[in-house]
């Protein structure tokens, strides 16, 4: 059975076989441009010019390219002939796995985890901007966070460009957008009260001065409920993945 090594970061992991890596959360590392290595191939290849990444992929296997072949040693030439390895052996051979992989190339060093950040970060400000007339559903720490950094890194640069210009110009592009962001400011204040599991009748206590804000702020900064309540069975659009997953890989077989 082949033993896969995966850059993860420039870092490698390792070894795994194609089941371990098929599995949730392994899977979510492998993406098209991840590098791998395994015994029979002299350097790193993207996850995508293997075949038999194409399953964990979502891609349907292409019958023209000829996957590499490897037929691991053979245990008995492993331990002079006999049949099986005791367990130390079995480290031991599982050591010598591990030094096999040659040096990652820079080029491996991915900055995926930048741009995850940066994708859920836009995900969550359109989705907020999407959904700005519905109460339905929750909205997570992260996102109400997302949003409301998109929010105020638009106010305050073009009122402090506004405060600098003789031109009303700011001033008018100013309060079209806060006009336009009404609605989705309101919505989602609800949809994170509902992901505390509290009613959106809560926002109400914006009527008190002051105080009644401050309450709402603190609140709104504690996580939401772990898994299900009331308000809505899935907690949020992000946290179906590995469903999502699985469904990509039946596609992929069939």
């Amino acid at each position: 059975m082949s033993h896969y090594f995966y850059s993860n970061k420039g870092v490698k992991q390792g070894p795994f076989t194609i089941e371990e890596l098929s599995a949730f959360p392994l899977s979510r590392d492998i993406q098209p441009d991840t590098l791998i290595w395994f015994h029979g191939v002299e350097n790193w290849i993207p996850a995508i010019d293997l075949p038999q990444f194409n399953t964990i992929l979502g891609i349907k296997p292409k019958q023209s390219v000829a996957e590499p072949k490897y037929e691991p040693p053979s245990i008995d030439s492993k331990i002079g002939g006999e049949r099986a390895l005791d367990s130390e052996m079995a480290s031991e051979v599982s050591e010598d796995i591990e030094h096999l992989p040659p040096p990652i190339p820079k080029s491996g060093k991915s900055n995926r985890g930048v741009n995850r950040i940066a994708n859920f970060w836009l995900r969550s400000v359109v989705t907020s901007y999407k959904n700005c007339f519905t109460i339905d559903g929750r909205t997570s720490v992260l996102e109400f966070a997302s949003f409301h950094t998109f929010y105020f890194g638009v106010i305050a640069p073009l009122a402090f460009l506004g405060g600098f210009s003789d031109s009303v110009g700011f001033f008018i592009v100013l309060g079209l957008f806060i006009l336009f962001s009404i609605p989705a400011s309101f919505t989602i204040q609800i949809r994170r009260l509902h992901d505390l599991d509290w009613s959106g009748w809560w926002i109400l206590l914006l009527a008190i001065p002051y105080i009644g804000g401050f309450i709402l702020l603190v609140l709104f900064l504690f996580p939401g409920t772990k898994g299900e309540n009331k308000y809505d069975a899935m907690k949020k659009w992000y946290e179906d993945e590995e469903k999502a997953h699985r469904q990509r890989m039946r596609n992929a077989e069939e």
